[in-house]
């Protein structure tokens, strides 16, 4: 594939659109990863939620 000199600028609505991409998919693996954390660790959580209601 030929090596093309011209570089294609981007407009700020693109620049944004692809920033509102990037950070919706950061916030996607992050929400799932706090679930699968959370799961794992259920048992603790609930020993620790019945410490301060019984």
């Amino acid at each position: 594939m030929a090596y093309s000199g011209r570089h294609r600028y981007k407009t700020r609505k693109e620049k944004f659109e692809q920033q509102k991409r990037i950070t919706r998919l950061i916030f996607i693996f992050a929400g799932i990863a706090l679930l699968v954390l959370l799961f794992r660790s259920r048992y603790d959580i609930y020993e620790w939620v019945r410490l301060f209601f019984y």
